[in-house]
């Protein structure tokens, strides 16, 4: 391995290697990845099959490329049809797929006869249905491969029910093959008539401890006591425009950019051009300050996505740059089933975020959240949109500051083969991003 291993990541490995089928419940930014490259290396497998949400499928490339000694032939099934998708597999090296297209034909029949070493399952509980496409077509790939892994940072983030189908994939033998012996095991149950049939209500649950015990057969567990990692750390989600966005931001990126390299623009200028196209990466087409239509989800989609998979009782802080970013905060939040309020320039819902039950999600704009106020009740905070740098690196402080006992994650969302990439770039190398995107342009010119 190119990277040295933390102890907890040594114990992980030696977990794995003692069972076919292993979870690591592990939190962020505890290393996951990086066991999985490692087992990778030691077990040598032929064919490598990692299942994954969208958003993540670009990190898999990269976390191989960080740490593994000899890195094997990726291919990213994130593009086409399922069929396109089939005429790039192979049957050596690493697939990585999403959950959306795994049991999708004919690609489902492709990974039905292929012979995978290694099936990874990264977000596993995205797989918790027992019902689900994705869930019972992984029960089947799992039980042809020769070893199963599981990812997770909360192993059960809503339900202790939702452990079976999980177990399904990583080893039936440990919660059984009955979601119903398994449902009356741990839910107290109350029969009630629904349309004139009596039906099971779940009032609660009951022995958990003995869940905790069997789940632990198989789930390797590392919370945040093992953190050995600077105390604030950047992730990157990237995300994609679809075809109706880009084929709007295309033109008008090109134009700026062509102006930019001919130096016949200005500040002035220039801050309305980025305006738009930055607004365009949000999903917001602007006809001019007040009107304009949406005409792209992914960022919202993004969020959903990172909120679910994010521990439900963690706070979480989400800055934006326009009215129409902080909207799509509010549905995300929503989507993921979270209580979610907001701080801007016309609504100061701070007071009610502090005292509401952990959890909840504040969309703050970046001019209003990002000075004078205290948001260490969140570790996680993520980026939707950025303006000036002064914004961002006050923003930084609002949860990483006196009174964080915690290690702070800030999520940023860009988009891919955007100007979002500049901005960040001029953020992380602490430049004026107005001034660093007209140069950036003016070098790809």
């Amino acid at each position: 391995m190119k990277t040295d291993a933390w102890g907890h990541q040594h114990e992980a490995a030696k977990f794995c290697e003692e069972r076919r089928g292993s979870v690591l419940e592990m939190a962020m930014g505890t290393g996951k990845s990086r066991v999985v490259v490692d087992l990778h290396e030691r077990w040598a497998p032929k064919l490598t099959v990692i299942v994954c949400p969208k958003r993540v499928m670009r990190v898999w490339p990269k976390q191989f490329e960080i740490h593994a000694d000899v890195v094997p032939v990726i291919v990213t099934l994130d593009k086409g049809t399922s069929a396109k998708k089939v005429e790039r597999c192979r049957r050596e090296g690493v697939l990585v797929v999403n959950y959306e297209a795994i049991w999708r034909e004919p690609l489902a029949s492709w990974m039905r006869a292929a012979d995978i070493s290694l099936l990874v399952c990264d977000e596993v509980h995205r797989a918790k249905s027992p019902t689900g496409k994705a869930s019972k077509f992984l029960r089947l790939l799992a039980a042809q491969a020769g070893r199963v892994l599981g990812l997770s940072g909360t192993l059960l983030p809503h339900s202790p029910l939702d452990a079976w189908a999980i177990g399904m994939i990583i080893d039936p033998a440990v919660l059984g093959r009955s979601f119903v012996v398994h449902r009356n095991t741990y839910a107290v149950i109350q029969k009630v008539m629904m349309g004139g049939k009596e039906r099971p209500l779940i009032k609660g649950f009951r022995n958990l401890l003995l869940l905790g015990e069997r789940l632990s057969e198989f789930a390797y567990h590392a919370g945040e006591e093992v953190l050995d990692l600077p105390e604030a750390m950047h992730e990157v989600v990237e995300v994609d425009l679809c075809p109706k966005a880009m084929k709007i931001y295309a033109p008008l990126h090109a134009g700026f950019a062509a102006e930019c390299a001919a130096g016949v623009i200005n500040l002035a200028n220039a801050a309305v051009k980025f305006t738009r196209l930055q607004q365009l990466t949000g999903g917001w087409a602007a006809v001019d300050a007040d009107t304009g239509e949406r005409v792209d989800y992914a960022k919202r989609d993004a969020l959903r996505e990172l909120l679910e998979d994010m521990d439900p009782e963690e706070s979480v802080v989400v800055f934006c740059r326009f009215r129409q970013d902080l909207n799509m905060v509010h549905e995300a939040a929503e989507a993921a089933g979270r209580e979610h309020c907001e701080l801007s320039g016309t609504n100061d819902e701070l007071g009610w975020w502090e005292d509401d039950e952990p959890g909840s999600v504040l969309a703050a704009q970046i001019q209003s959240g990002g000075t004078g106020v205290d948001l260490t009740k969140a570790r996680y905070t993520v980026f939707f949109s950025v303006g000036s740098l002064a914004n961002y690196l006050q923003a930084l402080k609002r949860t990483h500051r006196p009174g964080q006992e915690r290690p702070v994650t800030y999520y940023h969302l860009v988009v891919a083969n955007s100007i979002d990439e500049d901005i960040y770039d001029a953020l992380a190398n602490r430049r004026e991003v107005i001034d660093s995107v007209i140069d950036s342009l003016k070098g790809k010119q």
